[in-house]
């Protein structure tokens, strides 16, 4: 059985500034608009089930505004994307 069958429709109602971002954002990222909704619904119920996620998520976002303050030549998105490169247990990082 796939996937498909065990799901089922679900709908809600977003001001058109949010549907909009929403849009945007599945655009940039390639994905639908619905692909996106489903994955930031999922990633907020598990959160929500896990502390520890939450808990991360949140470290890492001091860490990225740390990396970003006490440096001259880095900024807040070069160190979002270091410490997404080098937090993550999953990421190859060359030696």
């Amino acid at each position: 059985m796939s996937t498909k069958q065990h799901m089922k429709p679900f709908s809600t109602r977003l001001p058109d500034e949010v549907r909009a971002a929403l849009q945007a954002k599945a655009a940039s990222l390639g994905l639908t608009e619905s692909d996106l909704g489903r994955m930031i619904l999922i990633e907020k119920l598990a959160e929500s089930e896990s502390p520890v996620i939450a808990f991360t998520k949140e470290l890492r976002s001091m860490t990225t505004l740390i990396i970003a303050a006490l440096s001259d030549s880095i900024d807040l998105e070069q160190a979002t994307e270091l410490v997404e490169q080098h937090a993550n247990p999953d990421s190859m990082v060359p030696q």
